[in-house]
């Protein structure tokens, strides 16, 4: 995961008593503009969304996954 790829932003729901009820819950899908670095303290990935606007979300965050759906280059 780099600047410029094109990232799909979600998380796993979990309903019900077992695991065949969970749910994918997208939150955004965006190109990366910037990624903090991890030795300064902070962990973000900032995308800018395809509705146009800047979100940061914490890779600290175990529950969020990022999925490249575009490489960029």
């Amino acid at each position: 995961m780099k600047v410029g790829d094109v990232v799909r932003v979600f998380y796993i729901a979990a309903f019900g008593n077992s695991s065949t009820e969970d749910r994918i819950v997208d939150l955004d899908v965006g190109v990366i503009i910037e990624i903090d670095n991890e030795v300064l303290g902070k962990d973000n990935v900032i995308i800018f969304t395809k509705t146009g606007e800047i979100k940061e979300y914490s890779r600290n965050i175990m529950s969020l996954q990022f999925e490249v759906i575009s490489e960029e280059g």
